[in-house]
Formats: structure tokens, C-alpha cells, sequence
């Protein structure tokens, strides 16, 4: 999305229908292509976050005979995906920090998804869907692709996070 989103971006760029004078580039940005510069922006982090996520949980998978080698490797990824959160959001122009840059995001594509067209409902709708089976597959104990009524509530008491016993 943000290689897709930032060559669209600077095609629109190149055309020149906008107002070219501002007092910085990141001004321009963040005036006449606002939606387009969060986008990337956020997106670029959230691949990045995403990444090193799913390298914690191989890790954890590959690693789960040696634990305390397991438990080292993924503070290590740990300790380097929150240091390069914490340069980004020393480095971020305009909207503080990476949390208040996603909300940001949350409220452009919400308005985009408004705007009378079918293809960013549809894709909010396909965010949701993943949202749910997401949470789903952490309440399915049992692993059987169903999520029953006691394991709902049995997640819901436990919290996200923990096990299931």
C-alpha cells in the first residue's frame, strides 16, 4: 500500500493542479495532499511494526524448546522495534506521534469511505472482517475454527493476551 499510495501520490504531484507555494515541503504535503502523505506515513510505520511482530512470534514458534534463548531474541526485536517507534515519533512533522498520526489516518480514510463511493466502504468492511476473525482466532481455544459461546466468555474473563488454561 505504501509504494502503491506514495507513486500515485507523487503522479498527482508532478501534474502541478495545485497551489504551489507554501512555507515547506511537509506544509505542501500536508495541505494539498494530506490523505495521501498520512497515508504513506502511517502505513510505512504500521508495515514496519507489523514486521517485527510477526519476527517476535517466529521466533517464539522456532525457538520454544531453548526458552531463555527465545525470551532473549525477543526482547532484542522488542528492544529495536520500539527504539525505531520512538525515532519516528521524535522525527514526525505535524501529528506528534505515531498514535495520533493513525488516528489522523482513521479520520481521512473515514472520510473517504463517506464520500459516496464503493470501493472504500467496501474496504473498511474487509478492515472490520479481519478485525473480527482476528479476535475470533484468540477466543477459539479449541482451535476448530468456531468460537462457542463459553469460549467467548471464557476470553473475555481471561483478557487478551492470556492463555487459555
Amino acid at each position: 500500500m505504501t509504494i502503491f499510495m506514495s507513486t500515485a501520490s507523487s503522479n498527482r504531484l508532478l501534474s502541478g493542479q495545485f497551489d504551489p507555494m507554501a512555507t515547506s515541503a511537509i506544509a505542501l504535503l500536508v495541505r494539498e495532499f494530506e490523505w495521501e502523505y498520512v497515508t504513506v506515513r502511517c502505513q510505512f510505520m504500521t508495515g514496519m511494526l507489523a514486521y517485527s511482530a510477526g519476527q517476535i512470534i517466529r521466533i517464539a514458534y522456532e525457538l520454544h524448546e531453548t526458552v531463555l534463548l527465545a525470551r532473549s531474541a525477543m526482547c532484542f526485536l522488542a528492544f529495536a522495534t520500539l527504539n525505531m517507534l520512538a525515532f519516528f515519533n521524535s522525527h514526525l512533522v505535524y501529528y506528534g506521534s505515531y498514535t495520533q498520526l493513525c488516528r489522523r489516518f482513521a479520520v481521512l480514510t473515514s472520510a473517504q469511505m463517506f464520500s459516496g463511493r464503493a470501493l472504500p466502504l467496501l474496504a473498511m468492511l474487509c478492515l472490520a472482517g479481519a478485525s473480527v476473525f482476528f479476535v475470533a482466532s484468540l477466543a477459539d481455544s479449541d482451535k476448530d475454527g468456531n468460537v462457542t459461546y463459553d469460549e467467548l466468555v471464557s476470553f473475555l474473563k481471561r483478557g487478551i493476551g492470556h492463555r487459555a488454561t
